[in-house]
């Protein structure tokens, strides 16, 4: 089932889940793209990331594995 790949509707910030606890977020701002990794163990942190896994909020869809790596290459 993991990894899963998600994004913003504004194709702003990309996911990798790796699991219910742990994702990895590109950020695009600008022209730069940044890389941060989670391990979460909050309530809304969890929460954020169950609603990315099941698709039930309408802030995040379904990205496929190259979009995330392709921009995973250029993030610093």
């Amino acid at each position: 089932m993991f990894p899963l790949y998600r994004k913003s509707k504004d194709s702003k910030n990309f996911y990798q889940i790796i699991n219910e606890r742990e994702f990895f977020q590109l950020k695009i701002i600008g022209s730069k793209i940044r890389k941060y990794h989670y391990i979460v163990d909050k309530f809304p942190e969890i929460l954020m990331i169950k609603e990315m896994i099941d698709s039930t909020n309408e802030f995040y869809e379904v990205c496929e594995r190259l979009d995330f790596q392709n921009r995973e290459q250029n993030s610093i």
